[in-house]
Order: structure tokens, then C-alpha cells, then sequence
């Protein structure tokens, strides 16, 4: 999953300026969006995570990770 975001901190590439960037979290990354430069490695998604370890528990799932 990827998607575009434009930082509104002023925050530019280092290669060519840019200031739009895309977060692979399929990779954990965040590359610049013009050049393909790799930005940050390991982003940490700190959603809520869902989980179930048997079937029983998929209708009654517990919340776990960041709220």
C-alpha cells in the first residue's frame, strides 16, 4: 500500500528538492515521490492493531497496539 503526501513543514529531499513524498508500508518506507530517494526506513504504523488467534475470537476480537 502506497500513498502520496505533500509535507507542509517544508521538509525537502536532500537529492533534488522535492516535497512530495509516498509511504510504502508494504516496505516501511518513505521515499521522495520525484527522485525515488528512500527517506526513512522502518515506519512504525501506531494505529490500532486487531487480534485473533482462533476463529472464536474473530467475532470478539481484542484491541491491542497504540489508540
Amino acid at each position: 500500500m502506497k500513498g502520496l503526501l505533500t509535507d507542509e513543514a517544508e521538509f525537502r529531499c536532500p537529492e533534488c528538492g522535492s516535497t512530495e513524498f509516498f509511504r510504502d508500508y508494504d516496505r516501511a518506507e518513505m521515499a521522495c515521490a520525484r527522485c525515488g530517494l528512500v527517506i526513512s526506513e522502518r515506519l512504525i504504523d501506531l494505529g490500532p492493531e486487531w487480534r485473533a488467534f482462533d476463529s472464536e475470537q474473530q467475532g470478539k476480537r481484542a484491541r491491542a497496539g497504540a489508540p
